[in-house]
């Protein structure tokens, strides 16, 4: 199992290298024939990853209680299309969220299982995230006012960030989490992570039909945890909806204290 996990963490950071330096292909034709109960449109479709129709079938058994055949190859046409994938392509980039839900399709293919895929997209998406936050800060640009607030506790080179992350992977569970972070301003004007400071990170997240709560995890209140450093993230909560036409909502909360100075604040997403 180390040396599984290993594999596919060298795998996954080495495609993402790829993708930030190439634009992601929409995927090469379907050349197999049509299923019997698929529309002309979709038997003539061109699907991500280059991958086949029989091939999408084969997979369809890992999510057959949410999609029906014919609405999964549809979900699959190319070009990807990150309206479908939650703050997936904010948090990570476009090009890694197209390889790493490539990968976890190749794990799928592979007899990978649904808790294997979701343990990997899980770590391949949080090492992607840290990775594009870090180019983000570099450039000055880490403030997404749509998930992410700031709180200065009245300092003027303090400030804890805190974001709200609400993933849809196609292939898997749907996931929320929380991610907080104590900052100091430094040259230029531009915040970066420090160290040394005490965080708790809570998150709770919902999923809505027209706006009516239909599954809330966790049922009552927030879950929390407590850690050090600069920043600190919140435990991942899972959601397998029986429709993918649900709205994905996640509520984060975050306090942080480092000496005499402290900050407390709440941050959330929704995502239909």
């Amino acid at each position: 199992m180390l040396l599984m996990k290993t594999v596919l963490r060298s795998t996954t950071m080495a495609l993402i290298a790829i993708s930030m330096l190439a634009p992601a292909c929409a995927g090469a034709p379907a050349d197999d024939p049509g299923e019997g109960a698929v529309t002309a449109q979709s038997a003539e479709a061109e699907y991500l990853y280059g991958l086949s129709r029989a091939e999408l079938a084969q997979l369809h058994p890992l999510v057959k209680d949410r999609y029906d055949l014919e609405a999964w190859l549809d979900a699959n046409v190319a070009p990807f299309d990150c309206g479908r994938y939650g703050t997936m392509c904010q948090d990570a980039g476009e090009e890694a969220a197209y390889t790493i839900t490539e990968m976890s399709y190749r794990m799928g293919l592979e007899g990978a299982s649904i808790d294997e895929i979701d343990a990997y997209l899980s770590g391949a998406l949080d090492e992607a995230t840290r990775a594009w936050e870090a180019r983000e800060d570099e450039r000055g640009e880490d403030e997404r006012v749509d998930r992410s607030c700031f709180f200065s506790g009245g300092a003027n080179e303090e400030r804890l960030k805190v974001t709200a992350y609400a993933h849809k992977p196609l292939l898997g569970n749907w996931n929320t989490h929380a991610s907080c972070s104590y900052q100091v301003k430094g040259l230029f004007g531009i915040w970066f992570d420090e160290g040394g400071a005490s965080i708790q990170a809570c998150n709770r997240g919902e999923l809505r039909d027209d706006g009516t709560v239909v599954d809330r995890n966790p049922n009552s209140g927030l879950d929390c945890r407590r850690g050090t450093g600069g920043t600190f993230d919140s435990d991942t909560l899972l959601y397998f909806p029986s429709t993918p036409t649900l709205t994905l909502a996640s509520f984060a909360r975050c306090s942080a204290s480092k000496g005499g100075w402290s900050a407390s604040g709440s941050c959330s997403v929704a995502q239909d």
